[in-house]
């Protein structure tokens, strides 16, 4: 997959070291966007459980892509972690990986 352009790192703090290809970001999600489309950015993955939260209490997000990896953890860190309101997604698609891994993806439900 060819990547083009940089990448937003959006973070409450910022790692020691970035490559050219990372900016470090502390705004909040629909400055950053509003930010990035006025850039020419048209499309924006979203990763990490803190980040996605914010992405999503605002409204912000139109799909969501889940891997699942086939290993069952004893315990471990919620998923999403708390969001304030539920979030109804519609299936789009599901891919099964000869290695194991299961990948689908949903369409996030605007109200």
């Amino acid at each position: 997959m060819e990547v083009r352009g940089r990448y937003c790192f959006a973070s409450d703090h910022s790692p020691d070291h970035l490559p050219s290809t990372v900016s470090h970001s502390s705004e909040r999600p629909t400055d950053l966007l509003s930010r990035l489309a006025d850039e020419g950015v048209q499309h924006v993955y979203v990763d990490g459980g803190l980040t996605i939260q914010g992405f999503l209490s605002e409204g912000l997000v139109d799909e969501i892509t889940m891997t699942v990896i086939p290993v069952i953890l004893g315990e471990g860190i919620l998923f999403f972690g708390s969001v304030k309101d539920d979030v109804h997604l519609s299936h789009v698609r599901t891919t099964a990986f000869d290695f194991g891994f299961v990948q689908s993806t949903y369409a996030v439900e605007k109200e």
